[in-house]
């Protein structure tokens, strides 16, 4: 059984109030780094990234670096990661190349499936869901290149 912070039951609390008042709650979720850790995502993509023939013949000594690098939940994007690596002074044109690359693929129905949900925000959801809150998900995802993906990973943790 999971156990929720203060503040998740405090909310739980309110909407019990709420419906004892005849009223009805809403609550709306973001998707990246709110329900979904992106993390495992960001760092699938540096390392499709090092494993491209073209990244091993320009930038050999960076591929060797970014075949075991890590993505932090606290990452924003891909910088903090390759500074970590020691990425951060290497050549222009390889964080130019990282940079189109990652833009092109994070933004990706094919990607999402490295995304995990944060521990308890499922049981979270499904709680609030069950209780005849209604969920509603604001994502910056766009449908053209998201959508798929999104409801594939919504449906696929519940």
């Amino acid at each position: 059984m999971i156990h929720f912070d203060d503040h998740l039951n405090r909310l739980l609390s309110e909407v019990q109030t709420l419906y004892k008042n005849g009223k009805k709650a809403l609550f709306i979720f973001d998707l990246d780094s709110t329900l979904f850790d992106v993390s495992p995502r960001l760092t699938r993509i540096l390392r499709d990234f090092a494993e491209k023939k073209e990244t091993q013949e320009k930038y050999p000594e960076s591929v060797e670096i970014l075949k075991n690098i890590e993505s932090f939940r606290s990452d924003w994007g891909i910088t903090n990661a390759l500074q970590r690596a020691g990425l951060d002074t290497h050549h222009p044109d390889f964080h130019e190349s990282i940079r189109e690359f990652w833009l092109k693929s994070f933004f990706t129905d094919s990607y999402l499936h490295f995304d995990t949900p944060y521990e308890g925000a499922t049981e979270y959801v499904q709680l609030l869901f069950n209780m005849g809150v209604d969920i509603v998900y604001l994502t910056g995802r766009d449908v053209t290149r998201m959508g798929k993906g999104s409801a594939e990973v919504l449906l696929k943790w519940n």
